[in-house]
């Protein structure tokens, strides 16, 4: 009796032909039988309750954190992760969302082994991939709809290879007005005023619509720029706003092609005149960018008109000969 007087004694068996080998969570898996014929992740039932019981009696037992302290947990991992993503991205937030995630866990096995303390992982871990998949997911598809309308507002003025670069390069989503050297292409109809008393407003805009698109097509080969129709005419730009050291010579050359192709032209706008259209090229410092209020912005240049009229006659002698 003095031997067991004051003590907790547990009586129970080893042997694991009674088959009261109970499996443990925390053990390395191994199917190596230990001494006495147990699998390494098996222990007695009666050490099970052995363990239990010198737990309680030393005080040392887990203590899950309270109820409000763990939704707080997961709050602020949502947080920080959202907070991660919006700072520096998908890449890098993901990169600091992971870091963050292992100090936590293993803050969480050195607060259980050492005090006792069961921080809830699970939720929270959760609670960090859930608001990283929302947030990457939120981002991915809000820069697919820029894309969408940056090339949607470009692409209508740009060859595709200007087009191409201008993607890669968000801060055209807003073109600060800036000096800059470049050319600037003016192209109209001659004799549009006889033209449109001659015919029907409907054959009058087809000609037109026809006329502008063959010019379109020349400007943006040539790297041209359109910015701007003005009634039955076009003004383009070259060497904005993308920089092209050749862009005098890319404007020269679409002037020459846009008097090559005046076949292509409706007959009822070659019949009058020879050649149907005037072209008037300028090279010099210029502003161009974004003009207008923050609701009605517009992409446009602004150059002296009497350059552009003084360029005009040379480049249509240059032209004939």
């Amino acid at each position: 009796a003095s031997a067991v007087r004051g003590k907790v004694v547990l009586v129970g068996v080893t042997a694991p032909s009674q088959h009261d080998a109970v499996e443990q969570p925390t053990a390395v898996p191994d199917r190596q039988r230990r001494p006495g014929g147990l699998r390494a992740t098996e222990m007695p039932g009666v050490e099970v309750i052995a363990n239990v019981a010198d737990m309680l009696v030393e005080g040392r037992r887990l203590r899950p954190v309270p109820v409000a302290a763990a939704i707080c947990a997961n709050a602020a991992a949502a947080l920080c992760t959202g907070a991660a993503i919006a700072a520096a991205g998908p890449a890098w937030g993901g990169l600091l969302c992971a870091a963050g995630a292992s100090v936590y866990w293993f803050g969480a096995c050195v607060a259980m082994v050492a005090w006792g303390l069961w921080l809830p992982v699970c939720s929270v871990l959760l609670a960090a991939a859930g608001t990283y998949a929302s947030g990457a997911g939120a981002i991915a598809v809000t820069e697919m709809r820029y894309a969408r309308w940056l090339r949607h507002k470009w692409e209508q003025r740009v060859s595709p290879a200007i087009l191409r670069e201008i993607l890669q390069h968000p801060e055209f989503l807003h073109v600060p007005a800036q000096r800059r050297e470049a050319t600037v292409l003016v192209v109209d109809l001659r004799g549009s005023t006889t033209l449109s008393e001659r015919l029907s407003p409907e054959q009058f805009a087809a000609c037109v619509n026809r006329f502008l698109e063959v010019v379109t097509d020349v400007i943006t080969k040539h790297r041209g720029t359109v910015y701007k129709f003005v009634g039955d005419g076009a003004m383009a730009v070259f060497g904005a706003p993308l920089d092209d050291p050749e862009h005098a010579a890319n404007a020269v050359a679409a002037g020459l092609e846009l008097l090559e192709v005046c076949d292509e032209l409706p007959e009822e706008i070659r019949r009058d005149q020879e050649p149907p259209l005037r072209v008037g090229i300028h090279t010099g410092p210029l502003v161009a960018g974004d003009i207008g209020p923050p609701h009605m912005l517009e992409y446009t240049v602004t150059v002296s008109y009497t350059h552009l009229r003084a360029h005009e006659t040379s480049l249509h002698l240059v032209c004939r000969l």
